[in-house]
């Protein structure tokens, strides 16, 4: 064969197979907009626990990493030892442990933008969070304000001035409604965080212990409140 002709029957055949292939993938792609779905739960007959569950693909999407976890770990552990210092009447431990837990919380919002996380679980438990955090600044706040109460009483008591003793019950009274307020809305914030985290495979037992010391410490304040009503009685002109 002349090397002129074994050439062209060489580029002819080279031809035909890049015209099949050209068709192949034509027909493909028109396949593809025809019906641009990959994957679909009722088409799969490969068995899956995603098919018992689908709510599982949407926590494995939000749990791409593995710096979100630990941070939701970190909050959920932080309520319970600041209810406790605030019960115990530690003050600036309190405070301390405030300032970190709003840093955290503030860490984890961050990641949460920045990994576009705007899964509806995701905003509850930072919503519920942020309402904890303010929660416990305002019982600090009230804790505080019931202490110095106290030791006004035990002045006007030694002054013998009962006006200003029946004033300072009030005031003492009002506070004590708020905090039980507070107590009410921690529990439901507190409930939101549990069954949320409980999805992710979070331990909240220490969030929980934060709501046991937080009911503890409104049946101290009221047990107090008794105490004093006695004496504020036993002190008044009858």
């Amino acid at each position: 064969m002349r090397a002129d002709a074994k050439y062209a029957l060489i580029a002819a055949l080279v031809l035909d197979v890049l015209l099949a292939l050209v068709l192949d993938v034509l027909l493909a792609l028109g396949l593809f907009l025809a019906s641009p779905l990959l994957y679909t739960l009722e088409n799969d007959t490969i068995p899956s626990r995603f098919h018992d569950n689908t709510g599982v693909l949407k926590i494995q999407s939000l749990n791409s990493t593995t710096d979100v976890l630990p941070q939701m770990q970190d909050l959920l552990d932080s309520t319970g030892p600041i209810m406790l210092t605030i019960r115990v009447n530690d003050i600036e431990q309190a405070r301390r442990d405030l300032e970190l837990f709003a840093k955290s919380r503030g860490s984890l919002n961050n990641l949460s933008v920045k990994l576009d996380m705007s899964r509806s679980e995701m905003q509850e438990f930072s919503k519920s969070e942020d309402l904890q955090q303010q929660l416990l600044t305002d019982l600090l706040d009230s804790s505080m304000s019931l202490d110095a109460l106290e030791n006004l009483e035990i002045r006007y008591r030694d002054q013998n001035d009962p006006n200003m003793l029946i004033s300072v019950q009030y005031q003492g009274d009002e506070i004590r409604k708020k905090v039980q307020e507070l107590y009410n809305q921690y529990r439901v914030e507190t409930g939101r965080v549990t069954e949320i985290s409980s999805k992710f495979g979070l331990d909240a037992t220490k969030g929980d212990m934060g709501l046991v010391e937080f009911e503890r410490y409104v049946k101290e304040i009221d047990r107090n409140r008794k105490q004093q009503d006695s004496l504020v009685r036993s002190f008044l002109p009858h």
